[in-house]
């Protein structure tokens, strides 16, 4: 991945963030904050572990199998490592309040 894949991610809990600090609907803000961040944490381990542990995915379209990495591809593990890595954010928002 490259700094404008990060930034792309990113910019969304960026832009909740001065919602959340700028506006009155703190709360709201702060749930979109948290799901933004939960989905690049998502996004970003469910492509890495998937590659890591299988060298073969799915296409999610069609379930043709294609090689890990391939854009569109989806493994057992890596949607189960991505599947975590956004529970574990959203606990941590949780609990933090």
């Amino acid at each position: 991945r490259c700094w404008r894949e990060a930034l792309a991610t990113l910019l969304a809990a960026a832009f909740f963030a001065v919602l959340v600090i700028t506006t009155h609907h703190e709360a709201a803000f702060l749930i979109a904050l948290v799901a933004a961040l939960a989905e690049a944490a998502g996004d970003t381990v469910s492509s890495e572990i998937g590659q890591w542990t299988s060298d073969r995915a799915y296409l999610i379209t069609t379930f043709e199998a294609v090689p890990a990495g391939e854009d569109g591809g989806i493994s057992l593990g890596g949607t189960a490592a991505g599947f975590a890595a956004s529970a574990i954010i959203v606990g941590l928002g949780l609990g933090l309040g």
